[in-house]
Order: structure tokens, then C-alpha cells, then sequence
């Protein structure tokens, strides 16, 4: 399962929006309808914390880990398959951290909607490098941070010369995990 382009929501708002297959990206929040709501905004968990980031702030998130396998996962709150495949991501970054693995996520969703991100990222123990992008759902996300095809999960591993060695992409089929742990384990190799 992956995640495409939904054409109808792209029409509708004249963007080039992400969406997942069987549901769609949230619409912009609207600022009208957030000042009518009487429920207090809800406090994400201190043990997480997500940053917002753009195309320049991620290349130097990449030069700051030179010298070790960097394992980036783009992915959404509004995307299933995404949502599915993280908790191979947390498992990466556990069972790899000590041999060279840095796990970087950027989350494609508003930025309105960190609260959510926060709140996700938090049942699952993400405990690395986590970041939402401030270009928020569509298609100046995907090109800012290079992910082709449009699909959502996208992962992205770099070797420790900080060179991109692999995309695994689900633009058309799924990401198998048995494939990124083979890529992740061969570059980790002594």
C-alpha cells in the first residue's frame, strides 16, 4: 500500500497536494473556525520534540551527522501506509543506534497540525531526529525535500560520506523493511 497524489483534493485547491490512498491530506486550517473552538489546544509530551524545517535546514541537518548512516523517513499523520511502516523506523534506530544509524523523520503535514505529529511520534518512541516540514502538505514538500513520485512513505538512506545511496520509494508498490534492512545493515558494515 502507498500513498499518491489524490487528484480530486489537487483540483479542488489548485495545489499539487499529497494525499493517501482511502483518505486525504487535512485541509488548511481555517483561522476563523480555530477562534470559535472552546477546546483548549492539547499539550504534546515533553519526552518528543519536532521542529519545523525547510530544504536548507535538512541539508544541514545531513552535514551535521556526516560520518554516519543517516536513515531519513518522510512521512504524514494522514498517511496509513506511513503510519504503518514507522514502527520499523523506531526498530531501526533501537537496534542500530550504537553501530553508526542516525534515524531523521520529517513529518509532510501542516505545521498547524504539530500537535499531532508530536502526539504520534510519542506512542511510538520516536526518540531521534524529528522535524515537520514548513512547507506543510503538497507539492513544494515533496520537491523541497526530493521525494519523486509524489508518494508518501518515503525513506531516504545517506551514506557516511553523507551522499544519498538509497530512496525507497512507494510511488506504485510498498516499501518492503526487509530491503532497508539489508541497506542499512551493508552500509553499517565495518
Amino acid at each position: 500500500m502507498y500513498c499518491r497524489p489524490n487528484l480530486m483534493f489537487v483540483l479542488l485547491l489548485g495545489l499539487a497536494l499529497a494525499g493517501c490512498t482511502g483518505s486525504s491530506p487535512p485541509e488548511k486550517p481555517d483561522a476563523a473556525a480555530g477562534s470559535e473552538s472552546s477546546t483548549p489546544p492539547r499539550k504534546p509530551p515533553s519526552e518528543v520534540r519536532v521542529r519545523t524545517i525547510d530544504a536548507a535546514g535538512f541539508a544541514q541537518v545531513l552535514q551535521q551527522h556526516r560520518g554516519k548512516v543517516v536513515l531519513v523517513d518522510f512521512w504524514a499523520t494522514w498517511c496509513g501506509p506511513c503510519k504503518e511502516l514507522f514502527p520499523h523506523t523506531v526498530e531501526l534506530h533501537r537496534q542500530f543506534a550504537g553501530r553508526g544509524l542516525v534515524v531523521v523523520c520529517v513529518a509532510i503535514d501542516e505545521p498547524a497540525s504539530k500537535d499531532d505529529v508530536v502526539e504520534f511520534l510519542a506512542a511510538q518512541g520516536a526518540e531521534f531526529d524529528n522535524f515537520i516540514s514548513q512547507y506543510g502538505v503538497g507539492a513544494e514538500s515533496l520537491e523541497a525535500f526530493g521525494i519523486g513520485g509524489g508518494g508518501l512513505p518515503h525513506l531516504k538512506l545517506f551514506g557516511r560520506d553523507g551522499k544519498l545511496v538509497q530512496d525507497f520509494s512507494s510511488a506504485g508498490k510498498s516499501i518492503e523493511p526487509q530491503q532497508v534492512d539489508r541497506a542499512v545493515a551493508e552500509l553499517l558494515k565495518p
